[in-house]
């Protein structure tokens, strides 16, 4: 089944050229989506607050989330690591974003693990490492201490193949 959105212009939803401003147009006129507008016209301010203030090194792993309930700002980040420096760092982060804007009482954070928005272009990938001949033949000294076919040995073994 293939759904397809129109406006009162009675025209199509599908080209992606001209879909912001569709879409634009289609939530002046559904009322419903109208009733989102002010939530993220806050969440875009935020979202511009907190990159003005938080660390270059964690806007690649974190954005913000949403307000909850109590007025807390939720960011979302997309690993443990990053959460811990985020949390070492809450103090002076709220200071900042509550000077330029006060509704903000606290700062929670959430591991959301998978594709934040942001991209995982010039982050290094770590190629697969090859052991120095020395390290092969401690592996391999080690290999022959352990009991003949034993798991462990073959998987010394394995390691011990792993020479530049």
């Amino acid at each position: 089944m293939r759904l397809e959105l129109y406006s009162s212009r009675e025209q199509p939803l599908s080209s992606p050229k001209s879909m912001a401003t569709k879409l634009s147009t289609f939530m002046e006129e559904v009322p419903a989506l109208r009733l989102l507008e002010a939530p993220l016209k806050r969440i875009r301010k935020l979202h511009r607050i907190y990159s003005a203030v938080a660390p270059p090194a964690l806007l690649k792993v974190s954005r913000v989330g949403y307000i909850d309930d109590n007025s807390s700002l939720v960011l979302l980040v997309s690993n443990g690591t990053a959460g811990a420096s985020l949390r070492q760092q809450l103090p002076t982060l709220l200071a900042s974003i509550q000077a330029l804007e006060p509704q903000v009482t606290a700062i929670k954070i959430e591991v959301q693990v998978g594709n934040l928005y942001t991209s995982n272009r010039g982050i290094a990938t770590q190629e697969a490492r090859q052991l120095s001949p020395a390290g092969a033949k401690n592996l391999e000294q080690l290999a022959n201490e352990l009991p003949d076919d034993s798991p462990l040995q073959q998987a010394v073994k394995r390691l011990a193949g792993r020479v530049k």
